[in-house]
Order: structure tokens, then C-alpha cells, then sequence
């Protein structure tokens, strides 16, 4: 497969098709990460379950416990292949979230970072580095460095706003170390280095009334973009947060979350609808490419694309991986 995503890492996609499925019966799939080397998948449950796939064979390598109260967000924060990963867990002690470092060989984690009262909403690590951020839906955002286990930031980004519409807070950062955050469907740019003040801020005004539900930087950094609860894609520029395109993948009457990531270097965009089909979408014109039909129909909630072997993992009540 090495060969393949070298040659086709620049060309001009057309369609996807699903390659591999995987069943899951007993709880959905809530959260998918590939390792940096994109190697081995990590598949996290909303009971209790991390898995890990290997891309190439899609065999399960390992099986990970976590609680009864259930993991999400598995999130692979160490640069290189020391096997360390992360993701979050109720800690029923103390009725808070923290967020758990494994190490796969053991099978075990070797650090807890106490996370917050409320629930981690996003997950992501500084490219390059061993430091991450969190946030929670109280509007709390962490900065934690993996060699130790107290927070090296803590800022509260609630800017006074009352009678929030939006719980959500969502936090990405590209590799220049700008962080973008969104709290109460507003968005504002910050040195990732220097949480201190932000260097721009924008309110995005909604006709129905839509909310943030997830965030993305683009590839090659030029746009941050984010998905709306009525099935929106919009894109901003990532200096000015000057709106730039907008897809509509479908209209619905009940706001729901849809899986959707990038393919290399940000030229489209891969979605989920309603309708549990595949869509491909170019980010330059928002024109649908091509939709496949999803026959699992199983709503697809996480979409993940794989930048070295050029696939792309689909998680809902099934786990399966589509390549062009």
C-alpha cells in the first residue's frame, strides 16, 4: 500500500470504495486516531473498549479495557514509536474526566492528568511536540506536556457570555502553532505558544439558527473549518477568520453530528449525510465529487483519513476503511 498512497498522495481524487468492515454490535464507535506513522488505528467505544488495528492486515492487535463508565477521543500524543497514546475516562472517585497515557506494549497506562468537573470535548496535540490540549464543555482549556501530569496552561475562555446556545468548545492547532478555539459558536486565534491574548476573533451569525459541533485545521493550514449540527461545512481563513466557502451537506430537522475529515493537503473533504452515504466534496468550489452508497447504513459519526496510506477509517455501529 506504500507505493499506492506515494503515487496518489498528489492526484486527483474521484470517488472512495469501501475496502473492510468490521462489525460492532454491542456499543457505537465514538472516537478514531491513526498513529503518526499511520500504521496501526485506535477505535474507541462508548462502554469500554480501545482497540487497535493494524492498517495494513485491518487484523486487532490489541484490546484495551478501559472502565465501565466507557473511553473516547483516542488520541496518539507522542512523536515517535514508543507505542504512547491517550485518551479520556470518568474518574468515578472523583466524578471528574481525566485523560489517561498508555503504553500499548504494556497495555496499561503510565500517567493520569487530571482533567475537570466537566466533560472533555476535544483533544488535540501541538504537531511535533509531547505537549496537548484539552478542553471541556465548561469552556476550560488545558495545555499538558506528557513527562508530566499537572497543566502546564489553564485558561478560561467563557469571555462573559451568559445563556450559552452551545456547549460545545472545540480546540485545533495547525503545526506554525496557531490554535483556534470555538466557545459559544464564536472563534477566536491564538499563538499556541502564548495563550495569553488572542490575535483574532469572529462571531459566525447563523440564518437557522445552527450550532459548532466539530473543528479542524485544513492540511496545508490555510483554512480552519468547521461542521455545523445542521450539516454545514464551513471554511474560514486561518488569519483573518474571514468566511471563505460553505458545503451543505444535507438539510435535517434534528440537529445530529456527522463524521468528515480532509484528504492530503486539504483539497476536499470527505462527509457522511443522513443517509449514511459517503460523500466527496472539492473545498475550492464545494462541489459534490461523488456519493457512494454506505449498504451498513450506520450513520457514520467519525471519519478519519489516513495521509500516508491514503485511507480512510469510517466509525458508527461498523468500522470500516475506503480507499480511491
Amino acid at each position: 500500500m506504500e507505493p499506492k498512497a506515494i503515487s496518489m498522495r498528489n492526484s486527483t481524487l474521484s470517488e472512495l470504495k469501501p475496502l473492510r468492515t468490521v462489525f460492532y454490535p454491542d456499543s457505537p464507535i465514538n472516537g478514531l486516531e491513526f498513529s503518526d506513522d499511520g500504521s496501526l488505528l485506535m477505535v474507541s467505544t462508548e462502554n469500554k473498549t480501545l482497540d487497535i488495528y493494524d492498517v495494513l492486515t485491518f487484523s486487532k492487535d490489541y484490546s484495551i479495557n478501559i472502565s465501565e463508565n466507557g473511553a473516547c477521543c483516542p488520541k496518539f500524543f507522542a512523536t515517535n514509536q514508543d507505542g504512547l497514546h491517550g485518551t479520556t475516562k470518568k474518574n468515578q472517585k472523583t466524578d471528574s474526566f481525566d485523560i489517561l497515557l498508555f503504553d500499548l506494549f504494556s497495555l496499561s497506562y503510565k500517567n493520569r492528568f487530571i482533567g475537570s468537573q466537566s466533560t472533555q470535548t476535544e483533544i488535540v496535540r501541538r504537531p511535533g511536540t509531547t505537549n496537548f490540549f484539552s478542553s471541556d464543555n465548561k469552556g476550560l482549556l488545558t495545555e499538558w506536556d506528557v513527562r508530566q501530569n499537572s497543566p502546564v496552561v489553564r485558561l478560561n475562555v467563557d469571555g462573559g457570555i451568559q445563556n450559552r446556545k452551545n456547549d460545545y468548545v472545540g480546540v485545533t492547532v495547525e503545526s506554525n502553532n496557531v490554535l483556534c478555539l470555538t466557545y459559544d459558536n464564536q472563534f477566536y486565534l491564538y499563538d499556541g505558544r502564548n495563550l495569553k491574548e488572542y490575535f483574532a476573533h469572529s462571531q459566525v451569525v447563523y440564518e437557522n439558527d445552527e450550532n459548532v459541533n466539530s473543528l479542524k485545521f485544513s492540511p496545508c493550514e490555510k483554512f480552519v473549518t468547521f461542521m455545523t449540527d445542521k450539516h454545514s461545512i464551513i471554511t474560514l481563513d486561518s488569519f483573518d477568520l474571514v468566511e471563505k466557502a460553505k458545503i451543505s451537506v444535507d438539510e435535517v430537522n434534528t440537529p445530529s453530528k456527522l463524521g468528515w475529515d480532509f484528504s492530503p493537503c486539504g483539497r476536499y473533504i470527505i462527509s457522511a449525510n443522513s443517509n449514511s452515504e459517503i460523500n466527496l466534496y472539492s473545498i475550492i468550489s464545494g462541489e459534490l465529487i461523488s456519493s457512494k452508497p454506505n449498504k451498513y447504513k450506520h450513520n457514520p459519526t467519525n471519519i478519519n483519513f489516513n495521509k500516508k496510506y491514503f485511507v480512510t477509517a469510517i466509525g458508527g455501529d461498523y468500522l470500516s476503511m475506503w480507499t480511491p
